[in-house]
């Protein structure tokens, strides 16, 4: 996502720096679960752009699509959730938006800043049958889909305790988030629950889990524009239950409350 140094509102859409920074932590990886981002400019140096993509749609973020998820059935349903930016999609993915017409294309091109070395794809059939969307991103969401990264704007079908909003950062102007240096803007799939839970960084044996089981190391870009990493496990397991995965905890939050 277009993110960085911009002084207030949604920042994560204001350089390209951040989602540089987000991709290149696990480049880094060392033999302990210690996702701080350090040391990145030696490897990439990243560019302020001119204009943004909230410069340039009326203070608004991204849409998590070109038209409602009510439409999806129509031809030409387009998905930018799983890629804001990136390549285009295999031939197996085509309700992916292709890579000229995903919302961060005029920002930054097709390009390896959208691809985590340690995507390992999901197996969601189940999850979206019924519908125009491929759950199976084997061997990678990268090789299929063209980015690795999610877009936090929509809530998978989870309860929300404090809204019935699930379409999170979808479309909302800059000065919706009330604490900008909490909200997550994007993420990887082992930080959300669908029918399975993921483990891509440092797993061992299996990588698709429908259990829940072991920590859920996932990096995330807040929309300050400063990357992180957590494991969500809590979040996701236990907060308050399974029941709610995505309320908020100390360190991070999915949605705003209904006002």
């Amino acid at each position: 996502m277009v993110a960085g140094v911009a002084s207030k509102g949604i920042a994560g859409f204001q350089t390209i720096s951040a989602l540089l920074l987000f991709q290149s932590g696990f480049l880094q990886q060392h033999l302990e679960a210690r996702f701080v981002l350090e040391r990145v400019e030696h490897w990439v140096k990243p560019e302020r752009v001119n204009k943004m993509y909230v410069d340039d749609n009326a203070s608004k973020v991204p849409l998590f699509a070109n038209k409602p998820w009510a439409n999806h059935d129509d031809p030409d349903w387009e998905a930018f959730i799983l890629g804001l930016g990136g390549n285009d999609a295999d031939t197996q993915h085509g309700f992916m938006a292709p890579a000229g017409r995903r919302p961060l294309y005029p920002y930054l091109k097709p390009s390896a800043a959208f691809r985590c070395p340690a995507d390992r794809g999901q197996e969601e059939q189940a999850f979206f049958q019924g519908t125009p969307v491929n759950g199976k991103r084997k061997p990678s969401n990268y090789e299929t889909l063209g980015c690795s990264y999610c877009y936090n704007s929509a809530s998978w079908g989870n309860a929300l305790v404090e809204s019935t909003d699930p379409y999170g950062l979808s479309y909302k102007r800059e000065n919706w988030v009330s604490k900008p240096s909490h909200m997550i803007a994007m993420y990887e799939p082992p930080a959300m629950w669908y029918f399975n839970y993921y483990h891509w960084h440092y797993a061992r044996g299996p990588t698709t889990d429908p259990n829940g089981n072991g920590p859920l190391f996932s990096p995330v870009l807040i929309v300050d524009g400063h990357s992180a990493s957590f494991d969500f496990a809590h979040g996701l397991l236990s907060n308050p239950n399974s029941t709610f995965p995505l309320e908020p905890t100390k360190d991070w939050y999915w949605y705003e409350p209904a006002k």
